[in-house]
């Protein structure tokens, strides 16, 4: 790729827009996959804590889910 670089004359240029685009790719791609971790953990910890009777309180707060875990 170095060869390429020196060989059409736009140095700068291309390193410049090669390490633009590797940032812009990158942080995206670290965006999506944070984002597609928290959806999918949410919906399944979700499914998991419904399918054991924890039930959560209309606070948000986990609610007696020692005692309905235990009584299972």
């Amino acid at each position: 790729m170095a060869g390429a670089i020196v060989a059409s004359g736009s140095g700068l240029a291309t390193i410049r827009n090669l390490l633009l685009a590797w940032v812009l790719i990158f942080s995206c791609a670290i965006v999506l996959s944070g984002t597609l971790y928290f959806i999918f953990r949410r919906a399944f910890l979700s499914f998991d804590r419904t399918a054991k009777g924890i039930r959560y309180g209309t606070d948000g707060a986990l609610r007696s889910a020692v005692l309905l875990y235990a009584s299972q």
